[in-house]
């Protein structure tokens, strides 16, 4: 695969250099060069007719794009399978509940957790309606997204105790990996098949490429976070600042890592053949 420096080039000088194509001076910083080659990218696809992939940065109180009104119809297998999504969405997120209600009653919570929690209770029971009306791709979509919100306030709330607590290797380990080189391995080690388009999968491969550099960058900055607090005495570590800031780069984190997750599963769908697991 030529590279994303070499292939915006290449479109510029085709396309011309458009307002739409950024021009600014190189940043210095590595997350800032990443996020300027990722908005080259996206000018650079813009400037030519393509419809844009965006690169988003996560946030924790962005609601998903209302469903739309009316559902494609469907076949029954299709049908199956989005009943059977549902299910496995609801059935993990069941397993997070008792957690949740937990932390309701825990009394503050740090805003990132709050935003989490308040999400998961309105994805899940816009998933029970969705699910009611027949609308079952959306359904099955705000079930997914009530799991994450729960399973992510979870987990930074348990990240948060484990760092109040001292054990900050426990609390790093609880975050998980992330392969940030993956996109780029995946989408150079593969060649769609010739009845694909070329352009969607080359924004596909881009748009991995950029999500998963900057759940990297989150990652990065999560664990950062929790090993400032490594040797600090225990008042500094219980401090409600701190548990502010963890559970903001722990979410931020998470939510990094499972939209580099999607962009990965997409550029598996537009290539063909799904894209393994880290």
């Amino acid at each position: 695969m030529i590279s994303a420096v070499r292939w915006f080039w290449t479109k510029r000088a085709r396309c011309g250099s458009g307002a739409s194509v950024r021009d600014e001076r190189r940043p210095g910083g590595a997350r800032e060069r990443r996020r300027w080659a990722a908005g080259l990218v996206v000018g650079a696809l813009v400037s030519c007719g393509a419809p844009q992939a965006p690169v988003v940065e996560p946030v924790t109180t962005t609601e998903p794009a209302a469903a739309p009104a009316v559902e494609p119809v469907l076949t029954p297998e299709a049908q199956a399978t989005l009943d059977a999504a549902y299910r496995e969405w609801q059935t993990r997120l069941a397993a997070e509940w008792a957690a949740l209600l937990q932390l309701e009653q825990a009394g503050r919570l740090p805003p990132a957790i709050t935003a989490m929690v308040s999400r998961a209770h309105g994805q899940r029971q816009a998933a029970v309606e969705l699910q009611r009306a027949g609308k079952r791709a959306a359904a099955a979509d705000a079930m997914h997204a009530a799991w994450a919100a729960a399973s992510a306030a979870n987990l930074a709330a348990a990240t948060v105790r484990l760092a109040a607590s001292g054990e900050i290797d426990a609390a790093i380990a609880g975050l998980g990996t992330f392969d940030a080189a993956r996109a780029r391995a995946v989408f150079g080690e593969r060649q769609p098949a010739a009845r694909i388009d070329v352009l969607a999968a080359l924004q596909a491969g881009l748009h991995a490429w950029a999500q998963s550099a900057l759940a990297g960058d989150a990652l990065g900055e999560a664990t950062a976070r929790l090993e400032g607090l490594r040797g600090k005495p225990a008042a500094d570590r219980n401090a409600p600042a701190v548990a502010d800031a963890v559970s903001d780069a722990v979410v931020r984190a998470l939510q990094a890592m499972r939209a580099a997750d999607a962009a990965l599963a997409e550029l598996g769908r537009v290539l063909g053949e799904p894209v393994p697991a880290a």
